[in-house]
């Protein structure tokens, strides 16, 4: 899991893919799963359904505010 996350950190800059904010930022960064994990064990170390978003980003991707599923399936 740990060489997984690095890699998607590298792949994605350290930079959250929706607003561009830096590892540096107080924000934080998490790596998302566009298909839960829970639902698709199968895809949870896939790196295609992998991204790193900020903690804001990442709590807009699961709130209702996202009307376009952006980053969901």
């Amino acid at each position: 899991w740990k060489e997984t996350l690095r890699t998607v950190y590298k792949r994605d800059s350290y930079r959250c893919q929706r607003c561009g904010s830096g590892k540096t930022q107080r924000k934080g960064l998490h790596a998302h799963h566009i298909k839960p994990w829970a639902t698709y064990p199968e895809l949870a170390l896939d790196l295609s359904n992998m991204v790193i978003l900020c903690r804001s980003c990442h709590e807009w991707v699961h709130s209702r505010k996202n009307t376009g599923r952006e980053y969901l399936p």
